[in-house]
């Protein structure tokens, strides 16, 4: 997944924020707080300008 590997992230954790973006939009990615607030926003913010988004 070219995502994770952009971030250096698990791909079980970009199937999770992408899953819970396309349940419920942003609201989705931010209602889990992290451990200093920093993803959520950041997250939120590439999302918003489909940086994130990417064939289905």
């Amino acid at each position: 997944m070219e995502v994770s590997r952009r971030l250096r992230i698990a791909p079980d954790t970009v199937r999770t924020w992408r899953r819970r973006f396309l349940e419920r939009g942003l609201d989705g990615l931010c209602d889990d707080p992290r451990r200093d607030g920093s993803w959520g926003e950041w997250w939120a913010e590439k999302a918003e300008n489909g940086v994130l988004l990417g064939p289905v």
